[in-house]
């Protein structure tokens, strides 16, 4: 199951940015972050509030060290069919 969250970023000099946060389970049972306007901008935790806190420090990190950015344009769903399809829980 696929998520869609916004995090509010304090940035230096007190302003603000917005970053689109995807987050999936991984097989190990941990939350996996990743910022779609960051390339390489990711992180992991046990629960989705210790997800947030890190993802904020991640964002930070990134821009500090001026990350290349992306501009998330959207998400679509596609559908391909092909002999092994059975989704596993």
């Amino acid at each position: 199951m696929r998520k869609e969250y916004i995090v509010v970023e304090n940035l230096r000099e007190g302003m603000a940015e917005q970053f689109t946060v995807l987050i999936e389970r991984g097989i190990d049972g941990y939350l996996i972050g990743s910022v779609l306007e960051i390339q390489g901008c990711h992180t992991q935790a046990k629960t989705e509030k210790e997800l947030m806190k890190r993802i904020k420090e991640a964002i930070s990190l990134c821009l500090e060290e001026n990350v290349p950015r992306t501009r998330f344009l959207g998400v679509q769903r596609l559908e391909v069919k092909h002999e092994n399809s059975r989704v596993k829980s």
